[in-house]
């Protein structure tokens, strides 16, 4: 691996030093993996307030190419929670490879972007906005996925080693049964995957507002991570096996179609055709590739098209008809009217907006 002479994990511990238990679990990281993810990152971290510690990671070169940018507490020892953003990254493989052993539990909830986990029995679940998901297990070898530029998520998560009879306890008493956790940690329990209920997902959005407000404290963070685990208890997450999973061949068939779809915007293409080259029903098709990418497979390349044209009509000086060409639509008349649906203005008027 190619070493960046520009990062110290020194200096990363310093600026992190007004988060000790976030420094002390940067410690016991392996220095290969922070040089990894961080590289020369541009690294800066300030307390919002008494409560809540901003850090934001600024990578142009590495793995990251835009930033990180994450809102951290702790309202009680042990119970840790996260809001932030992953831009610009694309993959993070085998993130759980050498990393600190610990017992822990997070609550993961997706609010904006993908992401795909690759579980324990070899299957890929994915996650999408107002998804959540259960991590309780001793699986260490976690690939994630990230599609896009931006994903966006809020955290809750247990260090289950770390309380004691007094705490689980108290915890209990409140509705947080931590020997739950423990039990599924024991039993090495795979990921818990879900839709939340309308309900469930105001609770998470309210704590998401609150980790970013300049005036909170410790026991309203509490209370709000309080009310979520509640409510997660009570119902409010409804899973569905043929919703949020593919098998390695269907992740395979629709990662193909996929890339051949994006790699040539110019050329048409069935979901007819393609289903027919894979020996699956155009139906099936859909449905594994909705599972993976959030929608049909003809929706998906109408939305990555005009994204693309987006993009072209900002950063070239492209005539507009070749850039209706250069995405699919020999009909400039067909693509204006499809791009302005989506967008709101005229492919003209987005160029004057954007120049």
């Amino acid at each position: 691996m190619k070493h960046n002479n520009d990062f110290k994990i020194e200096e990363l511990l310093e600026q992190l030093s007004a988060v000790p238990w976030i420094k002390d679990y940067i410690e016991c990281v392996p220095p290969e993996f922070l040089e990894m993810i961080f590289g020369a990152a541009g690294i800066s971290v300030r307390a919002i307030n008494s409560t809540v510690i901003e850090a934001e990671f600024k990578n142009p070169g590495g793995v990251a190419e835009k930033s990180w940018k994450y809102y951290v507490s702790e309202p009680y020892p042990g119970i840790r929670v996260m809001s932030g953003n992953i831009t610009g990254l694309v993959k993070l493989i085998g993130i759980g490879k050498k990393m600190p052993e610990g017992e822990t539990s997070v609550i993961h909830y997706c609010v904006k972007g993908r992401c795909e986990i690759l579980t324990k029995d070899g299957m890929y679940a994915f996650m999408e906005p107002s998804v959540l998901c259960l991590e309780s297990h001793k699986h260490k070898e976690k690939n994630f996925n990230f599609f896009g530029e931006d994903y966006e998520g809020v955290e809750i998560g247990f260090d289950l080693d770390k309380f004691d009879e007094e705490q689980i306890k108290y915890l209990q008493s409140l509705g947080v049964d931590i020997m739950e956790l423990k039990e599924r940690y024991e039993r090495d329990a795979d990921y818990y995957i879900g839709n939340v209920t309308e309900l469930l997902k105001a609770s998470i959005m309210e704590l998401d507002g609150l980790m970013k407000s300049d005036s909170v404290d410790n026991l309203t963070i509490f209370l709000s991570a309080l009310r979520i685990i509640n409510q997660i208890k009570t119902g409010n997450v409804q899973t569905d096996t043929n919703k949020f999973y593919l098998t390695k061949g269907q992740r395979k068939i629709v990662s193909e179609v996929h890339d051949q779809l994006v790699s040539s915007l110019d050329i048409g293409v069935t979901v007819e055709a393609l289903a027919k080259k894979y020996g699956i029903s155009p139906i099936s098709l859909n449905k594994y590739f909705s599972i993976m990418y959030g929608d049909t497979v003809h929706k998906y390349l109408q939305s990555y098209r005009m994204d693309h044209a987006a993009k072209l009509l900002s950063d070239t000086d492209k005539s507009i008809a070749d850039i209706a060409l250069d995405v699919g639509y020999e009909n400039q008349g067909k693509f204006a009217t499809l791009f302005k649906r989506i967008y709101g203005m005229s492919p003209l008027e987005y160029r004057r907006c954007k120049k």
